[in-house]
């Protein structure tokens, strides 16, 4: 077997290497059934031959893992088939303890995404180097990539199989239907009507899907927001400071300075002095944002442990174009009367 353009690409030797044995002397062989997928050829690197075409079965991840799941390794299979058998069990038992989030390949593309902590690093590296060649004989092989996939067709295939559906009403809101259609696609409904795609929802999902994901990494699940102070003399500059506060306990918050500083401030927020690279990175994503958000706010973008000073006149411009802010998910926080 062997890893090709998303799929297990299924063929056989007929009386030793460089020569290929026909579709139909193994076809049936695999298993007790007989493997479902298309009928086609894959170039195989061969030592001693080069590059060689035979043909094969190219079996969807789909299809391999509804196969294998559950489903007792013998003593009989090739070495990639076992391989294969043990990639799709390790995919099973992520799916199965929670190791997956929602996640986006690309906007029309929803699909399940693997949190991939230590002891998966360690799995996955124990996969790399029990994985035979012949596996990656039609090139290299991302083994992260794989196991992905195959988790990925697992949860849609399980939820589809316990007839899973969203239940989030009949509203006819855009928003709520892009939603009820995305989360319909990862419960593996093939009969999906896709809806127009809003930019501002579809940020929204994956910053609520990224946060679960530090959640069951346990990280800590951090918003950005900028905190605008106005002038203590009526011709003084107002400050704008970024900050960072806990998702789940708004009193839990520190200022970009004190991230900078890694103070005990900042590690209280992030819980232990391991996450407090968690709070730069998102400080720095921040400062990013913002300064390219609103470019009056562009001195947070060069030091965001510095408060950005602004006269009255560019405050307007700040909250002109505090939407993008919103959007972006950085909350504006100033006085009442003002934001």
């Amino acid at each position: 077997m062997t890893w090709c353009d998303r799929a297990v690409a299924v063929w056989s030797w007929s009386a030793g290497p460089g020569r290929s044995a026909p579709v139909s002397a193994f076809y049936s062989d695999i298993f007790a059934g007989r493997p479902s997928g298309r009928i086609g050829s894959v170039g195989v690197v061969v030592p001693g031959h080069g590059t060689l075409d035979v043909p094969c079965v190219h079996w969807p991840v789909s299809a391999a893992c509804s196969a294998l799941v559950g489903r007792p390794a013998s003593p009989n299979w090739s070495a990639s088939l076992t391989w294969f058998h043990r990639v799709v069990e390790v995919a099973a038992l992520a799916v199965g303890t929670r190791r997956v989030v929602p996640s986006f390949r690309s906007p029309h593309d929803p699909c399940w995404d693997l949190v991939v902590d230590e002891a998966l690093e360690a799995t996955v590296a124990e996969l790399v180097a029990s994985m035979p060649p012949v596996v990656a004989a039609a090139g290299p092989v991302e083994v992260l990539d794989v196991l992905t996939q195959c988790a990925d067709a697992l949860a849609r295939s399980g939820l589809h199989l316990a007839r899973w559906k969203p239940d989030l009403g009949e509203s006819r809101d855009p928003g709520r239907r892009l939603v009820r259609s995305v989360l319909r696609r990862l419960g593996g409904d093939p009969n999906v009507i896709s809806e127009p795609a809003s930019v501002e929802t579809l940020g929204e999902l994956a910053r609520l899907w990224l946060a679960e994901r530090a959640r069951l990494l346990g990280y800590p699940v951090l918003r950005p927001r900028v905190r605008m102070t106005p002038p203590a003399e009526a011709d003084g500059d107002w400050r704008f400071e970024l900050e960072l506060v806990d998702v789940s306990d708004s009193s839990r918050w520190c200022r970009a300075a004190d991230v900078v500083v890694g103070n005990d401030t900042a590690r209280a927020v992030a819980g232990s002095d391991r996450h407090l690279v968690v709070l730069e990175r998102a400080l720095a994503a921040a400062a990013d944002f913002v300064a390219a958000s609103v470019p009056v706010l562009s001195a947070l973008g060069a030091d965001p442990s510095e408060p950005a000073r602004l006269a009255t006149p560019d405050v307007s411009t700040v909250l002109a174009l505090a939407p993008r802010l919103a959007d972006g998910g950085v909350e504006l926080l100033g006085p009442e009367q003002v934001v």
